[in-house]
């Protein structure tokens, strides 16, 4: 059963007897028809629970207790869950007047006594969106902008989707009232007529705000007290989203007018795109994109490119990329900020793209002034991440093919092995007897079409000479095992480098980020490692978003221009706070231009391997700096 049926329910439950359509209507904030479509839809799944006659509906009260009984596990039970409750209640089911603690604790059986503890941490994430939640007696009210409460409900309804893939499903179902395939239909319909593109991402953002949109206006809820500064927009644009207003209203019978309109025109226009991007080069993109924006666009490429080695020539990511900006800088004017499902996914299977997009972020920040939040650093993070991993994958595996020569057999086998492994193989000569192997200075891999002892080689496939599928195998085996060692030997290497004895700590009186940050940098600063701004730098770094991975944080400074490359290790037996997180183990990275090669490798490796629960609780047995890297290097 919905939200909206149990709300139903509920209300029904209430009454001493016949109720009408029109008094539940009211009471439920929704429409005569939704009442009566609700209560069939109620009825259809337990049948004649809602009794109807001239007088009104009456529900079975003991069946309905029964049923509700059954739904308890929808309810919220965390405090965080009744926190996100409370607000979403404030938002969609309460009106001007607030709401009661009381009747909220009835239906979702919390006593009024929690719910009072619970509104210390309730209005401490309201404050966050410049809003207050005030309480007088048992009643609850919302005080701030409109637009700052839409994006505070965009928020709430992102943290119940968190744990699912979002999709249009998932909001149509947070928005029962609403046919969003149809709102879906209506903006595509006009996009399509004034040559304007959307991607899935940007839409199902676009269908969530609108919906929220819809739903506040519905309520009666609009820009009449507070209203977004005023905005100028093109003839064509204001023509556009006046006919996807109308349609709008003609469909989902609700009216928007005034400021509304404008706030409507500002929210579409910032998810819109009116160029097809694969139609671009880099000269054409200049003519979409203003010149105050190709200059930003310019600076965050040059910091890419000294930082991280991002391909800057590579045309297709450079159009995608400046049409991304432009679009984000908009999207910041008008303060809209996208929602992206994969945030939490690429944060932690990719840390050092992420971690490339924070300082494009930070860039964008100090040209602009606009604070990039997480779930734009995402996006950011999608248009750079095949650009570096490319870079990151040119090193491909030496091969040597070892194949007596008959006919052009040999050719072919090495036409298939090419096809095959074109990414990762690179096949450096081919042999036709072991005894020239003894002449080849070195191979990663020897692939040999007779049986061959290992000698001195140490990664050799036997494979047949047709190449079946099973040989295929073998040798993608056989270059994960090789790339795996490979990435062993680099990571030893790199902490050998980059650690030492006098930069390790266990169990420092240390309780809170502020006090750990402050001890390793100290002692940083004092063996000459990095300056006296590091501090401020790092402190810099952790505003754009955490550097806290479970029980692990990897903070450092986003310019790398410590005096010499070095990481700080602190194991913590009793968990540091870190923004909400419980730390145990703590890196602070220190780095050195002319080592950010290394860097690259070892922070991604690390956070990676640290994320492993086995690894990191293996990591934090050790008890000495040597027993640390052993730990670390056995990890698996």
């Amino acid at each position: 059963m919905r939200d909206k049926h149990m709300a139903l329910v509920k209300a029904l439950m209430k009454q001493p007897g016949w109720t009408t359509a029109r008094q539940l209507a009211l009471q439920l904030q929704v429409s005569d028809r939704s009442v009566k479509n609700y209560i069939g839809e109620i009825n259809y799944q337990e049948e004649n629970l809602i009794e109807a006659s001239k007088s009104g509906y009456r529900i079975d009260k003991e069946r309905a207790k029964e049923i509700l009984g059954r739904q308890t596990e929808h309810l919220p039970e965390t405090q965080a869950e009744r926190i996100n409750y409370i607000i979403a209640e404030l938002l969609t089911g309460g009106t001007d007047e607030g709401i009661d603690l009381f009747d909220v604790g009835e239906d979702i059986f919390v006593s009024y006594e929690t719910l009072r503890k619970d509104m210390v941490k309730v209005r401490k994430k309201v404050k966050e969106y410049g809003l207050f939640a005030s309480v007088s007696n048992s009643t609850v009210r919302l005080e701030g902008k409109e637009l700052d409460k839409r994006k505070l409900l965009s928020a709430i309804l992102y943290d119940e989707f968190d744990k699912n893939i979002v999709s249009l499903d998932l909001v149509q179902r947070a928005f029962p009232d609403f046919e969003l395939e149809a709102l879906q239909d209506i903006i595509l319909t006009e996009c399509k007529k004034n040559h304007y593109y959307v991607n899935d991402y940007a839409m199902l953002n676009l269908i969530l705000d609108l919906a929220i949109s819809m739903e506040r206006i519905r309520r009666d809820c609009t820009f009449r007290t507070h209203v977004p500064e005023n905005r100028e927009f093109g003839r064509q644009e204001t023509e556009m989203i006046g006919r996807i207003a109308k349609r709008i209203e003609e469909v989902f019978d609700i009216r928007i007018a005034g400021m509304e309109l404008q706030e409507l025109t500002a929210l579409i226009l910032s998810h819109l795109m009116q160029v097809d991007v694969n139609t671009l080069d880099r000269e054409k993109v200049s003519t979409f994109v203003p010149p105050g924006s190709m200059a930003i666009v310019n600076r965050v490429l040059e910091y890419l490119n000294e930082n991280y080695f991002i391909d800057t020539g590579d045309e297709e990511f450079v159009v995608k990329f400046a049409v991304h900006i432009n679009n984000l800088l908009l999207r910041l004017e008008n303060a809209y900020a996208a929602k992206n499902p994969l945030t939490d996914h690429i944060k932690k299977t990719c840390p050092l793209i992420f971690d490339c997009a924070v300082g494009a972020a930070n860039c964008l920040n100090q040209m602009t002034g606009y604070r990039i939040d997480e779930d734009e650093i995402a996006y950011l993070a999608l248009h750079i991440g095949g650009n570096l991993e490319n870079y990151k994958q040119k090193e491909k595996t030496g091969c040597i093919l070892l194949f007596p020569q008959y006919y052009d057999m040999s050719d072919i086998m090495v036409k298939k092995i090419r096809q095959e492994f074109s990414d990762s193989l690179l096949i450096q000569a081919v042999v036709t007897k072991p005894s020239e192997l003894e002449h080849i200075k070195r191979a990663d891999l020897i692939i040999s079409t007779v049986d061959l002892s290992f000698g001195k080689w140490e990664h050799v496939v036997n494979v047949n000479p047709f190449l079946r599928t099973g040989d295929m195998e073998k040798i993608r085996e056989k270059l994960r095992e090789i790339r795996q060692e490979k990435k062993r030997r680099q990571l030893e290497d790199a902490l050998m480098y980059m650690t030492s004895p006098e930069l390790f700590s266990r169990n420092p009186p240390c309780t809170s980020q502020e006090q750990a940050l402050a001890y390793m940098i100290h002692e940083m600063e004092m063996q000459g490692y990095v300056g006296s701004s590091f501090m401020e730098e790092v402190r810099e770094r952790e505003i754009h978003s955490t550097t806290a991975f479970g029980r692990l944080a990897v903070p450092h400074a986003l310019e790398l221009n410590a005096y010499k490359t070095g990481i700080y290790i602190m194991l913590s037996e009793r968990p540091v706070e870190w923004e909400g997180n419980q730390i145990n183990l703590i890196l602070l990275f220190a780095i050195n231009r002319e080592d950010r090669v290394m860097f690259h490798e070892v922070f991604d490796n690390l956070i990676v391997l640290l994320l492993e629960h086995e690894n990191m609780d293996l990591v934090l047995h050790s008890k000495s700096y040597p027993e640390f890297i052993d730990a670390i290097l056995s990890c698996k």
